[in-house]
This record gives C-alpha cells, structure tokens and sequence, in this order.
C-alpha cells in the first residue's frame, strides 16, 4: 500500500487515536478493553474505531424500540449489585424501559484487505461468529466483530415494573452470567490477536 492510500490510513488512525487518548484522559474508555485497543493502535497496519467490553444497561426506547435524548438509564461496564439495579429501577423514567446485556464490540480498523481478512480469520477461529467487513476502501477496511452472548427485554412500561423482585433478579442473575461469559470470549480473542500480530 502506498500513495493517497497510505496518507488516508494515517490520517484516519491519528484521528481516532487522538479521541481514544481523549477518552482515556477523561475516563470515560471501558476500562476492561483499555489493554486490548492499546495494543490494536501500537501496530502499524491497524486501529479501532470504537470497542466496548459488554455491559448491562437500562435504556429508554419508545413503543417502537427507538432511542429517545438521554435514552442511557443506567450504564454499568461492570457488575452492579442487583440492590443497585432495582433500585435504580423504581425512579421515574421518560420512557419504557429495556433491561439489556450486551456483549462486546470491536471495531477494528486495517491498512489493507488482506489484514483485515487476517483479523477476520482470528475472529472466527477463536468463537467469534458475528465478525465481518462493514467498510471496504483503499486504505480504510474497518472490520466489525462481536460476541454472542447477548440479553433483552422491556422491564418497565408507563413507570411500572413488569415483574417482581424475584423475577427481575433472576433475569440479572442471568444477565451476570452471560456477561462473565462474554469477558471470557473476549480474553481469549485479545490472547489470539495478541499472538498473531505480535508474530508480524
């Protein structure tokens, strides 16, 4: 790769290397996947766009299940207390709310298309099924990749809790143990990634 192409991939990675640092400096990086992106960005031929570790979160959608201002209820990176949670649950909200975990996402941006098949590849041979290029142009081939493990439900309709404590701290329960799942998932891909770029 070299030419208009070669200056736009550094152009771009600079870019997002400027806002990670950002983040970073104002902590608001998941700290879980800090180590990992890190690494992405001290190779030459890749960067990430965005990433998150999983997290479990409340978020506001209206009857159609779209984003309203200030959707984000409550946001945890980590585990809560389930006391938290339900806690959290019985304060007055603007919309229905959705009880979600999701799993991680990585964003992985490459120099060329052979590298980002390479990441690809890693992706799939270590369990990460939902991989593929969402973006394909000379000098910017961004590979999307996330985890499998994944939860959601409507918890709360018109300020009313659908479920008891009981019912909702299963679910949690639940949600917790997904999460764990996805970390795990997520330890071994950064392992692979690690291993196969380092050996470059």
């Amino acid at each position: 790769m070299g030419g208009i192409a070669a200056t736009r991939f550094e152009m771009v990675k600079q870019r997002h290397f400027q806002l990670w640092e950002k983040a970073k400096s104002e902590a608001k990086a998941d700290a879980r996947i800090i180590p990992t992106v890190d690494f992405i960005f001290s190779k030459k031929e890749f960067f990430t766009t965005s990433s998150c570790s999983g997290r479990i979160l409340l978020i506001q959608l209206d009857s159609k299940e779209t984003k309203k201002p200030k959707a984000f209820f409550a946001k945890y990176h980590s585990i809560p207390k389930f006391s938290e949670v339900w806690k959290k649950l019985h304060e007055k909200s603007q919309n229905n709310l959705w009880f979600k975990q999701e799993s991680f996402v990585i964003v992985l941006g490459a120099n060329t298309l052979e590298n980002a098949k390479k990441i690809m590849s890693v992706c799939r041979n270590n369990g990460v099924k939902k991989v593929g290029i969402m973006s394909a142009e000379e000098g910017k081939f961004l590979v999307e990749a996330f985890g499998s493990n994944y939860m959601s439900f409507l918890i709360k309709e018109k300020n009313k809790i659908l479920g008891s404590e009981e019912f909702v701290e299963k679910q949690f329960k639940t949600a917790c143990k997904k999460l764990h799942a996805n970390w795990k998932m997520l330890e071994k891909l950064e392992k692979a990634l690690r291993k196969e770029l380092e050996s470059d």
